[in-house]
């Protein structure tokens, strides 16, 4: 699993804004159908970015969900997954914890309707 830094998401958040302020401005004729065509470009970028973002925590979740099993953590000189997201991720121990709950129930979930993995 790589680390994944706050600063990494802003740069990506940056970027974007940059795209979307390269996006040509409507001309005053047909002003109302070139702006509705630049909010679509805009939401494009925002949602690749957003999707991008969802995976990430999603793999950071999976991750530390298998890193809680047994005594992972403790080999690794962790005394849980809070502390190593706390100290190796820069995510705060309670935002991980969710993280990795909320993949457990999603491959429970995933069990119970019969998509298991």
């Amino acid at each position: 699993m790589s680390e994944v830094r706050p600063t990494e998401a802003a740069s990506d958040l940056d970027a974007i804004a940059a795209e979307a302020w390269a996006l040509e401005f409507p001309s005053s004729r047909r002003r109302g159908l070139r702006c509705h065509e630049a909010a679509v470009q805009v939401e494009r970028l925002l949602t690749r970015f957003a999707r991008g973002r969802g995976a990430l925590d999603v793999a950071i979740g999976e991750g530390l969900l298998a890193l809680g099993i047994g005594d992972r953590a403790l080999r690794l000189g962790y005394c849980g997954i809070g502390d190593y997201a706390r100290e190796r991720l820069g995510i705060a121990a309670s935002t991980a914890q969710k993280m990795a709950r909320s993949c457990g129930v999603g491959r429970a979930c995933g069990r119970r309707s019969g998509r298991a993995k």
